[in-house]
């Protein structure tokens, strides 16, 4: 049952300015995230419920992501971050820290429909400041509803690479094809993980197994 007054988010419960969670140190900022109502009284600070000393709670910044030129709306999906600067995948790319951040239109193949958005990438796994895979879907012009889209980052520059898909792989208007998530431990070893529709209409996991901007299906 619900008490009254207590807030409740990601498995902890919040009330009259304090954070209870059995053995660590518990932020309310960094589990309800900006713009979430605190109970009246609740403070955004870290209350230790161990035996260790209480730290400073992370302060959080609502920041209005830009747009590439000519796209009007967008949402973001994935980020992660080197060093000091950082990059949010969606259905635009965006680089930088803080306040500073640069749009950039997802990459997409010959064969994407032009339309905005047109591609949504989902997460992205770099190896480095300059070396980058992000993954996910796009529209294209004919064939199946949606596509696996891999965007690979080298240097400043995003490029769309083709991912082949299994032989039983259906091609009708209505079938789903796209990644979910990308992990790489560096530029000759990395994983992104989706699903495709195959002949008998079923949905299929699908794995794609790639070196930079080679890859292999699996």
């Amino acid at each position: 049952m619900e008490q009254a007054g207590v807030l409740r988010a990601g498995g902890f419960a919040c009330r009259g300015g304090r954070v209870l969670a059995a053995g660590c140190l518990v932020a309310v900022a960094a589990v309800l995230g900006p713009g979430v109502a605190l109970p009246a009284g609740a403070a955004m600070r870290a209350v230790p419920t161990g035996r260790h000393s209480p730290v400073a709670a992370p302060a959080w910044t609502g920041v209005e992501a830009p747009l590439p030129a000519g796209q009007k709306t967008s949402a973001l999906f994935g980020v992660t971050c080197l060093s000091t600067t950082c990059i949010a995948v969606g259905e635009n790319i965006l680089t930088g820290s803080g306040s500073s951040w640069t749009a950039s239109p997802d990459p997409l193949p010959a064969n994407a429909a032009r339309y905005v958005p047109d591609a949504q990438l989902y997460q992205v796994s770099c190896w480095s400041a300059s070396g980058c895979v992000a993954a996910g879907e796009y529209t294209p012009k004919s064939g199946p509803a949606t596509l696996p889209l891999l965007a690979v980052k080298h240097g400043s520059a995003w490029k769309a690479v083709s991912v082949p898909l299994p032989a039983n792989a259906s091609q009708g208007g209505e079938s789903l094809d796209g990644f979910f998530a990308v992990g790489c431990q560096s530029a000759s070893t990395c994983l992104a993980a989706g699903y495709y529709t195959d002949t008998s209409d079923q949905m299929q996991g699908l794995l794609e197994i790639g070196r930079a901007s080679c890859r292999e299906r699996v």
